[in-house]
């Protein structure tokens, strides 16, 4: 119930406070559910964060790099016809 209240930006720091002692709670050694919450906040929070910018980066490339008008003498005109 306390990793669904949104007091920080995607339940940073209090998913990992309710996580840990639930992973220890069923068993699994402390460091280990540690290490695994961990790894698991890099993947599902700051991977994609990377990931978005260098798309964003490869957009705004592109838009940057294409054409805005094919020149009208590849395309002749209606003058030519």
């Amino acid at each position: 119930m306390l990793a669904a209240i949104p007091i920080t930006p995607a339940g940073l720091g209090v998913v990992e406070g309710v996580l840990i002692p639930t992973l220890v709670g069923f068993g699994v050694p402390h460091s280990q559910a540690i290490l695994a919450v961990i790894a698991y906040r890099l993947i599902n929070f700051w991977l994609p964060i990377p990931i978005g910018g260098v798309a964003y980066a490869s957009l705004q490339w592109r838009r940057s790099v294409e054409p805005t008008s094919a020149p009208a003498s590849e395309h002749g005109s209606a003058r030519d016809a």
